[in-house]
């Protein structure tokens, strides 16, 4: 019912199953996981998920809306100001979150929320690089651009998730200077200060001609 509180412990338990999923999911494909088996893995009953889910679809459901909406506020809670502010702070969530984004990245994601967190970053950079440079969003260069960067950020975030974390993710102001081109961090500044450089320059290519 709407405006009803989730105790705890209900917490816990759907935290739980969520996490079972996302674990059964670097496994096998969501079609072929059943409730009998999240169960188990998640050592509650299966009438305990059936309380909270409809069934394994409506548990992806909401762990894919869950995902989303969290990330969405951190970056409302930070403001929208610049990438380097806002990404230690989403790299942060997702390092906490490792099996929900060993899922997000992995081979036997529906692909959704993959695509929904893509969006989610091209829009947060449309609007940082509208403020940042003042561009026209219309002009197919930025556009572009945007995609360019986005796609690429994403392309070494997963690397990164799914190496466990391997590659390191440097403090952009560890010693009290930022650190270039180490860990995620980072290579994915570099690809903005790339980009960056493209934006300023009129005779980048357009799209199709080597820019994405």
């Amino acid at each position: 019912m709407a405006g009803q509180k989730v105790s705890r412990k209900a917490l816990k338990t759907k935290n739980q199953i969520g996490t079972v999923l996302a674990e059964l999911l670097q496994e096998k494909e969501l079609r072929d996981i059943t409730v009998h088996e999240i169960a188990e893995k998640a050592d509650v009953s299966r009438t305990t998920v059936y309380n909270y889910y409809l069934d394994v679809y409506d548990i992806y459901e909401q762990l894919e809306n869950t995902v989303l909406t969290e990330l969405g506020l951190l970056i409302t809670e930070h403001g929208v100001k610049t990438t380097f502010e806002v990404y230690p702070v989403v790299f942060g969530y997702i390092k906490d979150n490792p099996e929900i984004f060993k899922m997000v990245f992995g081979t036997n994601s529906p692909g959704s929320i993959y695509r929904k967190i893509l969006n989610m970053v091209e829009g947060l950079n449309r609007t940082i690089w509208s403020e940042r440079f003042g561009v026209d969003m219309k002009d197919e260069r930025v556009v572009c651009a945007i995609r360019y960067h986005s796609n690429g950020t994403m392309a070494i975030v997963g690397n990164w998730v799914m190496t466990d974390f391997a590659t390191g993710l440097s403090d952009p102001n560890a010693g009290g200077a930022r650190q270039e081109h180490t860990g995620v961090f980072g290579v994915i500044t570099w690809i903005i200060s790339l980009a960056d450089d493209r934006q300023t320059d009129k005779n980048a290519p357009r799209c199709g001609e080597h820019l994405c």
